[in-house]
């Protein structure tokens, strides 16, 4: 984590390609720099799958906490697959579980910024009903609903939202996402 701080001081990651460069990276958080900290040495075998990205956020973002989202279709779940179409109900990870987030208020400009969270593009639309199976047994949590983002946040932890709601499964925020 001391390498992620160290590395969001410096420009934002537009991307990779091409060699990798450096491996075994060992900042600890205190360095101005990426080229402070110790590694391996220039040149290395690893492969792109081993690629490692970070979320730099603003140092003024406070208080508020970070929560880490994922799609989840009902029969698998994932981040991102490059250059694919993806989409399914979003869902945050709060105290340890995953829950999901009413499509109450739900509206592109929230479904944009959870796809860009991922590392997509952006959302090509939302849905106003799930469309994945739902068990109305569903112990998974229902956490937010009426998001609202404006589209300077660079997560859907900085949107206001609401913990209070009266909501079902079958009412779950669900995305569809551009390809990286």
């Amino acid at each position: 984590m001391s390498s992620v701080l160290t590395r969001c001081r410096n420009n934002p990651y537009p991307g990779a390609s091409g060699p990798v460069w450096m491996h075994y990276l060992q900042c600890n958080g205190s360095e101005a720099s990426i080229a402070q900290c110790p590694f391996d040495g220039w040149g290395s075998s690893c492969g792109h799958y081993e690629d490692v990205g970070v979320m730099c956020l603003p140092a003024d973002h406070g208080d508020a906490p970070y929560y880490p989202i994922r799609l989840n279709n009902g029969t698998a779940t994932s981040n991102t697959t490059g250059g694919q179409l993806r989409h399914g109900r979003v869902e945050v990870y709060i105290n340890d579980t995953w829950g999901t987030i009413c499509n109450y208020g739900w509206g592109i400009e929230d479904a944009d910024l959870a796809c860009r969270q991922l590392g997509f593009f952006g959302a090509l639309f939302s849905s106003s009903q799930s469309g994945y199976p739902v068990d109305t047994n569903d112990s998974v949590p229902i956490y937010w609903s009426q998001v609202l983002c404006h589209g300077d946040e660079l997560s859907l932890s900085e949107c206001h939202r609401s913990t209070q709601y009266y909501c079902y499964h079958y009412h779950d925020a669900t995305v569809f996402c551009a390809g990286v």
